[in-house]
């Protein structure tokens, strides 16, 4: 199942790619740069997040981006979504992510209508409140999200700019890791964390463009 996602975004992906080269080779365009953050990330999980983007000139509808994510804790009220996890005391804390981002507008550089990949990699820290004695359980999680969303721009000539979207991603725990100290499951005494592999993800980002 995992390898069937990935070889289908990855096909979107290379398939948009070519398509955008021979439909641009002979039109001219600029290097356009833009930052984005999520206010959900500080206020919903009390972490940060930031993330930069670049829209290359000879593949001007194509924006690629690098995203980070940091000390941010899953609110009690996700958690519990999962019938399997709920009220069993989960604490669910990022310690750090990062991960790629493409983008493909439909009809204009960096405006308007666009879809997506997201790559991303985050260490999370869980651990339960009915294991005390555990108080560091150190995971890598890996995540693919296909997205589509809208970037609005209200004022012509004003830079600042939102961009809602919605997505659908794949996560499952991966060997790779930031730390040494990384232990590839989600089991906390007599406890296991349950990680749903298809996740809805829903928000809007705040950019601006330089």
């Amino acid at each position: 199942m995992k390898k069937v996602i990935i070889t289908i975004i990855m096909t979107l992906f290379f398939q948009a790619f070519q398509a955008e080269t021979v439909a641009y080779d002979s039109v001219k365009y600029k290097n356009k740069w833009a930052v984005e953050i999520d206010p959900l990330i500080p206020f919903a999980l009390k972490g940060i997040g930031f993330h930069v983007f670049v829209s290359p000139k000879k593949l001007p509808r194509f924006n690629f981006g690098l995203g980070i994510i940091a000390n941010g804790r899953l609110p009690d009220f996700i958690i519990n979504t999962d019938a399997k996890n709920k009220d069993m005391g989960w604490i669910y804390k990022i310690n750090q992510g990062a991960g790629f981002e493409f983008e493909y507008y439909l009809k204009e550089q960096n405006n308007k209508w666009f879809t997506g990949i997201q790559l991303f990699t985050e260490e999370i820290n869980i651990t339960n409140s009915n294991e005390p004695s555990i108080k560091q359980h150190r995971t890598n999680i890996g995540m693919a999200v296909v997205r589509f969303g809208y970037n609005w721009q209200p004022f012509k000539n004003v830079r600042f700019y939102a961009k809602p979207w919605f997505g659908l991603g794949y996560t499952d725990i991966i060997s790779a890791a930031f730390s040494k100290d990384v232990i590839p499951n989600t089991q906390v005494g007599n406890y296991e964390y349950n990680i749903q592999p298809l996740t809805p993800f829903a928000t809007v980002h705040l950019g601006y463009k330089f």
